[in-house]
């Protein structure tokens, strides 16, 4: 099944290079403390969305119009001391509490971030392969307050590989999307949504006919005039018991199929 990973993680040291770079100021520094650290990190979740119009927008890094991952990675690009001039090559740096890790001979990553409030104000989770967060064990998914990792339940019997908030009328939910046939012990088609407490399936889920791989690859919150609805693509053609070739519906009780696609393979929504 192939994976396009958003950001790689590699156990035990981060190395990878994001971008050369040469700045006259620290931007991702958005409190001026002189260092890229946790108190940055919760400004720019605070800030996460589209700027508002007219208005400074300090944690929008890239000058696209909102704070968005691309953002996220410049100021982790940059964590730590803001050098002299702040000029040379942006490079991921050892810590973040710990790196999501399985073991140093294994294969390991994380595939998805997310901002979502679990009532104790706004953190980034990160859905992948992994199970370890900072040492703390976590199986797929982890939250970082921006001082340390925590799992979040009993987390993912699998691979996750993207999440997204969902607000179907009873409140913004977490969901996680990817590969994987079960959660909490419950049989599971490649969905779950966090219910407060515990992580549960969403019926009948994603499924392929033809019996190749199954799994979502990417999801979006959207409303297309017909009422709010979590946009789902993958390498399935079929959600629930419909037919849906790549591209899925969910309102939160019933899935939906936009149809018109040639091909069985979805990539990305945005």
């Amino acid at each position: 099944m192939p994976k396009r990973p958003r950001v790689a993680i590699l156990a035990p040291a981060l190395t990878v290079a994001l971008a050369t770079r040469t700045l006259a100021e620290c931007p991702a520094d958005l409190d001026g403390d002189g260092i890229v650290a946790s108190g940055d990190l919760t400004s720019l979740l605070a800030g996460w969305g589209a700027c508002p119009p007219k208005a400074a927008c300090p944690a929008d890094l890239d000058g696209d119009g909102e704070v968005a991952a691309g953002d996220l990675a410049t100021l982790l690009g940059a964590w730590g001391p803001c050098p002299a001039g702040c000029t040379g090559e942006f490079a991921w740096q050892p810590g973040f509490g710990g790196l999501p890790a399985i073991s140093p001979f294994e294969s390991t990553g994380v595939y998805d971030f997310e901002v979502f409030d679990f009532g104790t104000g706004p953190v980034l989770v990160a859905g992948g392969d992994f199970r370890l967060a900072g040492g703390v064990p976590a199986r797929s998914i982890a939250a970082w307050n921006g001082t340390a990792w925590a799992p979040v339940g009993e987390g993912i019997d699998g691979l996750v590989l993207s999440l997204a908030s969902f607000d179907d009328g009873s409140g913004p939910a977490l969901y996680a999307g990817g590969d994987f046939a079960s959660v909490g012990g419950q049989p599971a088609g490649n969905l779950a949504k966090w219910n407060g407490s515990a992580w549960v399936p969403i019926p009948l889920g994603t499924s392929s006919t033809s019996g190749g791989s199954d799994a979502i690859h990417d999801m979006v919150a959207f409303n297309d005039g017909s009422g709010p609805k979590l946009w789902i693509t993958g390498e399935f053609n079929q959600a629930g018991v419909i037919p849906a070739l790549a591209v899925a519906t969910w309102d939160g009780s019933q899935w939906g199929s936009p149809g018109g696609l040639s091909s069985g393979l979805g990539l990305a929504l945005h």
